[in-house]
């Protein structure tokens, strides 16, 4: 039985290594939180990647290896063809330098005009 990370079509999945159940809800990985789908019929257990969600009222940004980012409130990411970009609660977008913080830290961040 596999355990552990699994990629399957594309997908990231983590199975219990004790027990092989597939997680499902949230996972702390080597001290960083992941997001694993917990409803039937939205791929079941695959790993929020590369991407926004809002879970519990709370938006969060899951980076490329699925470990998850609590956002700030005033405003949220967008993925578009140019990339990230940040979209403020009015609907217009950051240009040039932006300062965000989060649970995890904060940073500067340039977005394009």
């Amino acid at each position: 039985m596999q355990t552990g990370w699994i990629k399957d079509n594309g997908y990231w999945y983590y199975c219990n290594t004790a027990t092989g159940a597939m997680q499902i809800g949230w996972l702390t990985y080597k001290g960083k939180k992941c997001y694993l789908e917990p409803k039937q019929g939205k791929n079941l257990g695959h790993a929020y990647c590369n991407e926004v969600a809002v879970i519990d009222n709370k938006r969060y940004f899951f980076d490329k290896n699925c470990y998850a980012t609590e956002m700030q409130d005033d405003g949220k990411w967008l993925k578009g063809a140019k990339g990230w970009q940040f979209q403020y609660l009015d609907e217009s977008l950051a240009k040039g330098w932006k300062y965000l913080k989060w649970s995890g830290g904060e940073d500067w961040f340039y977005f394009d005009k």
